[in-house]
This record gives structure tokens, sequence and C-alpha cells, in this order.
């Protein structure tokens, strides 16, 4: 004789549940994100003249730190300290509005 048992599904269809609006959740706030990001480079073209006019954005890729090799038919340029400054400064903005 077999016997058929019946197996209570309702955890694990509410973990799948669970799971699948955090992801949700994670997507729209990425989207979110990248909006913003599309929003600021949209504004940066826009006013572009006018924002490299303000004293400290105009030094951006001018700084002691960045790398600049110019010859005659060659040019290389890493700008080494505004990525490292650039990178603080996201850093801090995303630890200070990204924490709970």
């Amino acid at each position: 004789m077999v016997a058929f048992i019946a197996k209570d599904n309702t955890n694990e269809h509410e973990f799948k549940l669970h799971e699948c609006s955090r992801i949700m959740n994670l997507m729209g706030k990425i989207f979110i994100f990248l909006g913003l990001f599309f929003i600021l480079i949209g504004i940066f073209f826009l006013f572009g003249e006018k924002i490299s006019k303000i004293p400290f954005l105009n030094q951006l890729g001018k700084l002691p730190g960045d790398i600049r090799i110019e010859k005659e038919n060659f040019r290389f340029y890493f700008p080494l300290a505004t990525c490292v400054i650039i990178s603080i400064i996201l850093t801090l903005l995303l630890n200070l509005f990204g924490r709970k």
C-alpha cells in the first residue's frame, strides 16, 4: 500500500515571495539611482560651460596628482588625484544616504 503524505509548502511559498519582494525593492532603488545619475549628467551637458566656471570644479582634472604626458604625436592623461577625490566624495555621500 502506498501512502501519499501531503507536504505543506506555505513556508516555502512565503520565502519565495519575500525573496522576490526584496529583489524588486533592490531593483527599484537601482533604477532610482540610475535615473538621478542620468539627470545629473543631463544638467552637466546643459550647463557645462557655466559649471566649469565654479572655482573648485574647473580644477578637476588639473590637480597636482594627475598624470599628464604630452609628446609630439602622443598624449597620455590619467587623472589619478581627481579619481581619488571623486571616490572619497561618492563614498561619503553613499554612506550618508545609503545606510538604513
